[in-house]
């Protein structure tokens, strides 16, 4: 199993003005397929041993993951 950061829009509520984006680690199978995501969006905390460079390639991975193809919640595995 692999996984990345992406934006997620979260388009299930029927009230389109409520649709919002996030980002979550996305969990893939072998053939990649999306198998799980976390439910909330994604913050960056690292242990004082990781220091500040450890946010920083949190946030360096998420912003590149982030331009990868939107995925839409309505299209995602559920549960």
């Amino acid at each position: 199993m692999t996984w990345s950061y992406r934006v997620i829009l979260h388009d299930t509520d029927p009230n389109r003005e409520r649709w919002w984006y996030g980002l979550h680690e996305v969990y893939y199978n072998a053939v990649g397929d999306v198998t799980a995501w976390t439910e909330e969006p994604v913050g960056f905390t690292c242990s004082s041993d990781e220091g500040i460079e450890g946010v920083q390639q949190s946030l360096d991975m998420a912003s590149a993951d982030a331009r990868r193809p939107l995925l839409r919640e309505s299209e995602l595995p559920t549960g």
